[in-house]
């Protein structure tokens, strides 16, 4: 309690002892004696690096000077190491990525064995015959336009089996029909739903198993055609086979030429 009346009454002195403002002088007409031009004071907290300083006896320009000094010393050595290095900074960030690129573009320029027997993607080696070889199966078609009767003309590995519609249904037949129509749009979607239930009522119309079904679309104004492949998850290679199967059959009916055929070279 001692210490703060005196820090009190030692603040009233400077106070008393601070220089009047020239305006208050002027109107007063008096300046004070006792004036020792104490403007303002305030109250700061000292850090230790001040505190250091001044026991050291120098000031902050002598310490800037001399950390500018140090990092500058530093920076030297460290580009007097990188120096050293450059010639491991060449080979692993050039060098090697050099080689590696030119051993890729060498790999690219192999070619297949010349030995190597194309395939030709087909049906006709589905549902085997008794007496050896393929007997190809029915390929559900829906021909419900003029373009998919050309086509299917022109197919090869087995025999059309021409979708019909179906008395039977899927339950709850509306939702399936906006699923569909959601799926694949308002004109594809009722066509794969009439497939779908059509191969799910004929299973006895044929004792060959069938691996995978056709539904054309109309033929678009540029001439291009469009065409969607059912195929049976059981048989893993039914979707690019069925897909190639299509695809040669366009290929003959476009270049009028019933020996067309794609083949596949791994």
């Amino acid at each position: 309690m001692a210490s703060s009346s005196t820090f009190e009454r030692m603040f009233r002195e400077i106070e008393g002892c601070m220089k009047k403002p020239v305006l208050s002088m002027e109107i007063s007409g008096s300046c004070e004696k006792d004036s020792y031009g104490i403007e303002s004071y305030g109250i700061s907290v000292t850090t230790l690096e001040e505190v250091f300083l001044r026991v050291a006896g120098c000031d902050y320009d002598e310490v800037e000077c001399f950390e500018e000094n140090n990092r500058s010393l530093i920076s030297e050595s460290v580009r007097a190491i990188s120096a050293r290095r450059d010639h491991k900074t060449i080979m692993f960030q050039l060098m090697i990525p050099a080689i590696f690129l030119f051993i890729g573009l060498l790999f690219m320029e192999l070619k297949p064995h010349p030995d190597q027997i194309s395939l030709t993607l087909s049906t006709s080696y589905f549902n085997p015959l008794l007496s050896g070889g393929g007997g190809g199966g029915p390929i559900p078609f829906n021909l419900s336009f003029p373009i998919a009767e050309k086509v299917a003309q022109n197919v090869k590995g087995g025999w059309i089996q021409r979708c019909n519609p179906s008395s039977y249904k899927f339950p709850n037949s509306e939702k399936a029909l906006a699923d569909a129509v959601e799926a694949a749009g308002p004109t594809l979607g009722p066509s794969l739903l009439s497939m779908s239930e059509y191969l799910m009522s004929s299973f006895n119309e044929s004792y060959q198993s069938r691996y995978g079904a056709i539904v054309m679309d109309d033929q678009n104004t540029d001439g291009s055609l469009g065409y969607t492949v059912l195929h049976n998850f059981s048989c893993q290679h039914a979707a690019p086979t069925f897909i190639n199967l299509m695809n040669s059959a366009i290929l003959r009916l476009a270049s009028h030429n019933m020996n067309a055929t794609i083949q596949t070279r791994n």
